[in-house]
Parts: structure tokens; sequence; C-alpha cells
């Protein structure tokens, strides 16, 4: 959790835009400015969580809840830890690469350790169902929920405050996207076993 919430604030703090699930959380905090970073994440991993029971109930993926509390207040406490870290046009690309790699590490730290799923993956999970074991279909699926979510939520905040499209979604989101939604599922169709990272999520 802590390699994760790292990998996530060096995302925030370098500023070249983010994956979906934390533009969606950023545009969420500018909605309601009385929300910290953590607290919004909570409230966008809480809404994944409702998602992936509306497409396929499991009382086990509910666990995800609790995760989504502690991963929201970890954020919280990570960027708190490098407020004195100054980023530029040199340090920038640098932690968001590093942050980049860390998000999927400490995610497959989780699902190995067989501790309750994040609630991205708990979407992945219930669509795992609904393509019936098809792997690269329930990632790219998962994939374009969010950032369908993402980009309401992007929207919304750009038009009612101060924030800007490419703060949440940019150039690099997409490239992230594009990445996640049509190399991975077919990279993953031709794995023997399939997503095995998807298959430890219920």
């Amino acid at each position: 959790m802590v390699v994760i919430s790292y990998g996530v604030a060096f995302m925030f703090k370098a500023g070249y835009g983010l994956c979906s699930i934390d533009a969606s959380s950023l545009s969420l905090k500018y909605l309601f400015d009385k929300l910290t970073i953590g607290e919004a994440t909570i409230i966008i991993n809480v809404l994944l969580v409702v998602i992936s029971e509306l497409i396929k109930p499991s009382l086990a993926r509910l666990l995800a809840i609790p995760i989504s509390f502690a991963f929201g207040y970890a954020l919280d406490g990570a960027l708190w830890t490098l407020k004195w870290l100054e980023f530029n046009e040199i340090t920038g690309p640098i932690f968001f690469t590093l942050g980049g790699f860390m998000t999927p590490f400490g995610s497959a730290f989780v699902v190995t350790a067989n501790l309750p799923p994040l609630a991205g993956d708990t979407v992945v999970g219930s669509l795992l169902y609904r393509f019936k074991g098809n792997a690269g279909k329930a990632k790219l699926g998962a994939e374009i929920i969010f950032f369908v979510m993402a980009l309401v939520f992007c929207i919304l905040a750009t038009i009612l405050t101060d924030f800007k499209f490419t703060q949440g979604l940019s150039i690099y989101t997409i490239f992230l996207f594009g990445i996640a939604s049509i190399f991975f599922p077919k990279f993953l169709s031709k794995v023997q076993g399939g997503y095995e990272y998807v298959q430890l999520v219920y």
C-alpha cells in the first residue's frame, strides 16, 4: 500500500497527467474543495466498488472498501512527506516515470499477498465473470469504464472550477490508457492461463 501511495503521489506532484482513476480523484477534489486528495480518492474508489457490485455482486469484494480508506489516508500521508520536494522540467518526468512503475508493482504486491483487492481490481474481477474468464476483454472493459468516468469528472471540474482539463487527462494519460487497454489485452490473451493478476481477484 505504501508503494502504491508513493507512486501515485509522485505522479500527482509531477503534474504531467494521471491515470484515469487518479484523474477522477483530482477533479473531484476541485469540485469539492474541502476534500483532500486522499478523501477524494476514497470516494472514487468506493464508487468503483459500487460499479463492480452492479456488474456482478460479490460480498467478498466489499472488503475493497476498507482498503480504499487505508489507501486514501496513505496517499495523503505520502503527499505530506513529499511537500518539500520541488518538481521541475528535469525531475518531473523522472518522478512521473517512477510513479508509473511503482503503482502497478504495488498493486501486484497487494494481489499476490492475498489481501483484499483494490477498488479498480474489483471492476476487473466482476467483468471477468461477465466475459466468462476472458482476461483481455475484462481488462479492456475496466479501462474503458475508468477512462469514461475520468472524462466526465474532468469535464465537470473544468466547467465549474479553475481546474485545467490537462491536469487530470493529458497525452500521458492517453498513452497509459492505450497501453492498458490495447497492448495488455492482446498480450494477456497469448499468455497461458490468462491474466494471473485478474485471476487472483475473485
